[in-house]
């Protein structure tokens, strides 16, 4: 049998309900109830009953009810003792006595520790009321005995709200608080952990706003100001007091595991730890290591940052897949920290409010990992004391604060170590100048030789020297490059469709270049375009990390960029696109080159070399000027890991890197003497005169401008023949035949 009174007063036997009678029935019942194991004296009966004005027949009709009861309820023990009744129940009959001991329970868990535990001990208490206590019962006593048990079960529920608030829950308290203090608008108490509850979620000024209601509402009913506690609670938000963060917030640790082997970036690591807390925006070429170094140094920093530890892929290179929206990524990091869906606000602002709100007094380490934009970057940075990793392929110069880090090809040595550990046996140790080699051949790009290195280590009966030689084949090495999960072409591609179609269209057809490097003017020729437009194009190319910019007005591409981009040229533009391409480039090396031969001898007569056809050449302001941007071109080409260009050759032809020319051909052929070394100029005005001569006759002669091409190695020859040079005249005489042989061949030479 159950005696229930937290509501309107009701007693169940084996489930169902008992009928008891009237208001004064109940009121005798409870009497007896809430004295239940004493002897209750009639006088106090009567009392309780009656208000203390009994009828003359009370006594009667007291003995009478109580009579009733025992016939309503048989199993109930209700003795007669001398001058009163006595009401015995059995543990958890008495609902009172439930709620009783599960609130001792819950305070001994909370006290122990435990509020986990204590909050499903109040909450089985509270789950006890049915309605407001004694409901249906009449008289003072009960009214008075109602009051205290609804006070009490409203502390128990302040107290319920306590544990949630120390479990960190405040997110999802919210909504029942303010229904709470709606309820009952004078408990300062709960008025206090409304506002803790809003202050934790972000919501400082709505917690300052409860106050001033609160406020208004205490002097307006009970002429009095808030009490000491609850001012001091708005002293405290006002303030931001760190000592209002949830103590019993657990840790966050979701760092994705660490690279195990990191070559080359010991520097850039000590940067990150030795800076502190800070914001670094990574950025660079695709398959550059970026995400590893990142991961790298969060792990290296994680004991100073022991609140939260998160990684997030913000996707912005993610094959098939758009960039992520910052309310996402923003309910991705609050619920792995603790926020249950429940407790999401409903808008991007208001979810980085609470995420700012949550990481205000928390140390966080965050790896915020692929970013598109600043923009997306922005909502999830952390109010409190913080370390962000931002890993992009862009250039994040909008992110504000933020230290900036570029990640380049690795060094040699540091690209060879890496090769020798993904390989992982003897063979590449065996033969460190070929393991140097095939890390050179990947462009020292981590991606890459982790690549190749896999590719050998699968291949036990291969050595590294048959791995290079697959990876000479520039038509092959990006094939080469590629394992069943990874593939450079495909990393590449992730960026090159990001692109616009102008970008895309100058990038690939700088592929076809003829040197390792080059200016805006030669881009602009080479595409068709205004300079400033080029530049315009180049800076966004460079601001992607698509191409490098080593100086000023300097261009240039990672090896394996190029190559990416002479395929993407291949495939997409129309052969006589890619030849009118690359005449453009040479027609503006052609008067650029004249313009050099101009500046440092103005008293030279002019050579003909046909029409400008819209391109625009570089001009020079002193022989200083002419002299550098020569020897730029010429290292350029020596320097290419292309080759030089397949001069007077009709067709593409596979290039040789000049290292690998012969010496012959670079001891006497003219391009091989005017590739050798810079010109002696001013020491020697004849021969610097007579090369630059050359330079144009070559040029000519790769425009099949033979007429051209020999009155410029014709003038040539006159000046070294005087200047005694005899080499320079045998291999101009050289180049002269070799015209005249081009002249007379039966092949007609491509429109212009």
């Amino acid at each position: 049998m159950r005696f229930q009174l937290l509501g309107p007063v009701e007693v169940r036997h084996r489930g169902e309900p008992v009928a008891i009678g009237g208001p004064r029935a109940k009121a005798v019942l409870v009497a007896l109830l809430l004295r239940a194991g004493r002897t209750v004296s009639f006088d106090t009966l009567l009392d309780s009953v009656w208000d203390h004005d009994p009828p003359r027949s009370a006594l009667a009709t007291l003995h009478a009810y109580v009579s009733r009861l025992r016939a309503q309820l048989p199993e109930a023990r209700i003795t007669t003792e001398p001058g009163g009744y006595r009401f015995d129940v059995d543990p958890g009959q008495l609902d009172v006595d439930r709620f009783h001991l599960l609130v001792e329970q819950g305070r001994a868990a909370v006290a122990s520790g435990d509020p986990a535990r204590g909050r499903e001990y109040f909450n089985s208490a509270l789950d006890l009321r049915r309605g407001r206590a004694l409901a249906d019962v009449p008289g003072r006593f009960a009214q008075a005995q109602a009051a205290v048990l609804d006070d009490l079960w409203s502390t128990v529920r302040e107290e319920r709200f306590a544990a949630d608030l120390d479990l960190g829950r405040h997110a999802e308290l919210v909504p029942e608080l303010r229904a709470a203090v709606d309820e009952c608008p004078l408990r300062e108490r709960l008025i206090a952990q409304l506002m803790l509850a809003l202050h934790r979620c972000g919501q400082s000024a709505a917690a300052l706003e409860v106050f001033q209601t609160a406020r208004l509402t205490l002097v307006q009913r009970q002429g009095l100001e808030p009490g000491t506690a609850l001012r001091q609670l708005q002293l405290r938000i006002l303030r931001n007091d760190s000592g209002l963060a949830p103590a019993g917030s657990l840790p966050y640790r979701g760092l994705p595991r660490d690279t195990p082997f990191l070559a080359g970036r010991d520097a850039e690591i000590a940067r990150i730890e030795n800076a502190g807390s800070a914001v670094w925006a990574v950025d660079g070429m695709p398959g550059a290591g970026k995400t590893a170094l990142a991961v790298r140094a969060a792990h290296r920093v994680a004991d100073r940052y022991p609140d939260i530890q998160l990684a997030l892929d913000l996707r912005a290179h993610t094959a098939g897949e758009r960039a992520t929206e910052p309310a996402q990524l923003l309910e991705t990091a609050l619920r792995s920290t603790g926020v249950p869906g429940s407790a999401l606000p409903g808008s991007e602002q208001a979810m980085a409010e609470l995420w700012r709100a949550r990481t205000a007094t928390r140390r966080c380490v965050l790896v915020l990992d692929n970013a598109a934009t600043p923009a997306q970057v922005r909502p999830l940075l952390p109010a409190g004391d913080a370390l962000v990793l931002v890993t992009s392929r862009h250039r994040l110069a909008d992110l504000d604060g933020a230290h900036r880090m570029t990640l380049g090809p690795l060094a040699d040595a540091d690209a060879r170590d890496l090769f020798v550990h993904v390989t992982g046996d003897e063979r590449a140790v065996a033969e460190p100048g070929e393991a140097e080699l095939a890390a050179r051949l990947c462009g020292n790009l981590p991606l890459a030789i982790r690549i190749a290195a896999g590719r050998l280590r699968h291949r036990p009966s291969w050595q590294v020297a048959q791995l290079n030689t697959l990876l000479r084949d520039e038509q092959r090495r990006l094939g080469e490059l590629r394992l069943s999960t990874v593939d450079v072409t495909a990393t590449f591609g992730l960026s090159y469709q990001q692109l616009d179609a102008a970008e895309r269209r100058l990038f690939r057809l700088l592929g076809l270049h003829l040197s390792a490097d080059f200016d805006s003017l030669a881009a602009a020729a080479m595409a068709d375009l205004p300079p400033d437009r080029a530049r315009s194009l180049l800076a966004s190319l460079v601001d992607v990390h698509m191409l490098q910019q080593p100086g000023a007005d300097r261009y240039r591409f990672h090896d394996l960029l190029r190559l990416y981009a002479t395929e993407r040229a291949l495939a997409e533009e129309p052969d006589a696109d890619q030849v009118t391409a690359e005449r453009r480039t040479l027609r503006y090396y052609l008067h650029t080159a004249a313009n050099v031969r101009h500046t440092l001898f103005p008293t030279a007569p002019r050579l003909p070399l046909g029409p400008l056809g819209g391109i625009v050449p570089s001009e020079f302001a002193s022989a200083a000027d002419a002299l550098a941007w020569r020897e730029r071109e010429r290292l350029s080409i020596v320097n290419s890991s292309i080759g030089p260009p397949p001069w007077a050759n009709v067709g593409p032809e596979p290039r040789t890197p000049w290292p690998e020319l012969p010496e012959r051909f670079r001891r006497e052929h003219v391009v091989g003497r005017m590739l050798a070394k810079p010109l002696p100029w001013p020491g020697d005005p004849l021969t610097s005169q007579a090369r630059t001569c050359n330079d144009l006759g070559v040029l000519c002669t790769w425009l099949y401008d033979y007429e051209a091409a020999a009155a410029c190695h014709t003038e040539a020859l006159r000046l070294f023949r005087e200047a005694r040079q005899d080499v320079d005249v045998a291999a101009t005489l050289h180049a002269l035949d070799v015209i005249e042989l081009r002249r007379a061949s039966a092949a007609p030479a491509p429109a212009r």
